[in-house]
């Protein structure tokens, strides 16, 4: 089992990100958003890290096909973007997203982010 999936169409940050956090956790990429879901089948995570902006299909519409999936309701989902902080979280709420964090926090701000949401 995959304890974070991270989905963006930045690959360079995807990897990034990955590299951040695989010394804490069990990490994966998928370049998406599509075949996020098929992503997730595989990959079985326990958060997801997502990209707010992505072509053709945003991260909020893809959290929102996620919570359809009968298998998925336990999975924390975080989203990630270079919008300014308080829009970004305003898109989280309206989703119904548990939390947001903006790309350029720190490595030990993510880390914090992902251990108060894992032991929701």
């Amino acid at each position: 089992m995959t304890e974070i999936l991270v989905i963006d169409d930045d690959e360079i940050f995807g990897q990034l990100t990955v590299e951040r956090l695989e010394d804490n956790y069990t990490v994966a990429f998928h370049r998406g958003p599509f075949g996020t879901i098929s992503a997730i089948r595989t990959h079985d995570p326990r958060l997801i890290i997502m990209d707010v902006n992505m072509p053709g299909l945003d991260g909020p519409s893809v959290f929102d096909l996620l919570r359809k999936e009968d298998s998925s309701q336990d999975i924390k989902l975080l989203l990630m973007s270079s919008l300014e902080q308080r829009e970004l979280e305003e898109v989280a709420a309206r989703a119904g997203i548990e939390d947001a964090l903006h790309k350029s926090a720190s490595r030990s701000e993510l880390l914090a982010k992902i251990r108060s949401m894992l032991r929701r």
